[in-house]
């Protein structure tokens, strides 16, 4: 029993004098730009506690603004690493003494890191198209980011025409199109610490305006009843202004004349007339530059529209045989109605053809689309019961 507890004593001896020095956190990580404090804690009879900096030297309290130690108690010490620069990396300690010839020393290794971060960001970029544009991304950090670019998604390295090439300091496009216009996104990446940070850039890609009229001669005959339309196509970036001139100076809308669609790259004209002839230029206009293009409309006068002799007028007077006056205007009016009324009767002649050869083509598809049918409504049909 005795040696016993002899044991036990020397055990609680051996517990009480156990000495441990601890720095929390053990990761020592720091943002740049940043501060952090270290806890230095120490189990045991511990009679000094102090702190050294990687070069070996004591830091002493005052000495330095930006690394203080403050002495919570007498098992306690703080180290603060204020505003954390390049230089402050390295192997800190906590030394600890318990006696004249004992002390024992904990230490944590500072790394100064920077997240991804992006100096003079600028999201706006504007280029004219045709020429090599570089669109800046300078991303910064510590470790320094591995850096990606995407368009509309896609990584732009894995286009295949090798327009793109990247730059320490953004993104070289040779040769820029309008279909390289859109948002970009730039990536900072710092792959072992699983950081990442983006920005995104508004790329316009300015094109000149580009003019082409359909037809560059229309011809249309005159009447109350006739509309033209007149119609150029216009490309560009930004979308141009489009106006229309004729002899000299602009059309404009007018009610029951001329109307414009939404972006007046149609010119309708209402009830042509013989008036209405001549040279229209379409004209596209943005603030890189101007194009234009021409057409040409050609009216030919409709007959039955045209000022005839009243029936009332003797007209030009002639000798006939017998010598008796004839009168040759009232004639002439005569056959004008008569050939009018002529082209009236072959007109409807004409479109009661159509309409004949329409209904027999008709009844012909309605005959074949029952032969066709026919055959499966039979085969649809239940089969007769027999009878008994």
């Amino acid at each position: 029993m005795k040696s016993m507890l002899v044991f036990i004593w020397g055990l609680l001896l051996v517990i009480t004098t156990e000495t441990r020095v601890e720095i929390m956190p053990s990761l020592g990580y720091i943002e740049l730009n940043e501060s952090k404090v270290f806890v230095c804690v120490v189990e045991g009879a511990v009679q000094e506690m102090k702190w050294l900096h990687p070069s070996g030297k004591e830091i002493r309290d005052r000495e330095d603004e930006r690394l203080q130690v403050e002495q919570a108690d007498k098992i306690v010490s703080k180290l603060v690493i204020r505003d954390a620069q390049l230089q402050d990396a390295g192997r800190y300690q906590c030394v600890c003494r318990f006696d004249e010839s004992y002390a024992e020393t904990a230490a944590v290794t500072v790394t100064v890191v920077q997240k991804p971060t992006f100096l003079n960001p600028k999201t706006y970029h504007e280029f004219l198209e045709g020429s090599e544009a570089f669109v800046p991304c300078d991303v910064t950090g510590i470790p320094q980011p591995l850096v990606t670019w995407k368009h509309k998604g896609r990584d732009v390295m894995h286009t295949e025409d090798g327009r793109f090439l990247l730059t320490a300091q953004g993104l070289l496009i040779q040769g820029v199109r309008g279909s390289d216009q859109g948002l970009y996104r730039c990536e900072g990446r710092i792959v072992d610490r699983g950081e990442v940070q983006s920005l995104d850039i508004s790329v316009v890609v300015n094109v000149p305006p580009t003019v082409r009229i359909r037809e560059g001669k229309v011809n249309v005959t005159a009447g109350s009843g006739v509309n033209v339309s007149l119609a150029c196509l216009v490309n560009g970036h930004p979308h141009p202004y489009i106006s229309w001139i004729r002899d000299g100076g602009p059309v404009v809308a007018e009610p029951g004349r001329f109307g414009f669609n939404s972006d007046q790259s149609v010119l309708t004209i209402y009830a042509v007339e013989k008036a209405d002839e001549g040279q229209y230029t379409c004209t596209a206009t943005n603030k890189i530059n101007s194009s234009r293009d021409d057409v040409t409309l050609h009216v030919t006068a409709n007959q039955t529209e045209e000022e005839v002799p009243s029936p009332h007028s003797t007209g030009h007077t002639v000798q006939a045989t017998g010598g008796q006056a004839a009168t040759v205007g009232t004639l002439d009016l005569m056959k004008a109605q008569r050939k009018e009324q002529l082209a009236v009767l072959q007109s409807l002649a004409a479109q009661q053809e159509i309409l004949v050869r329409r209904v027999a083509e008709i009844g012909a598809e309605i005959s074949q689309l029952t032969a066709t049918l026919l055959p499966v409504l039979h085969s649809l049909s239940p089969p007769e019961k027999a009878h008994d």
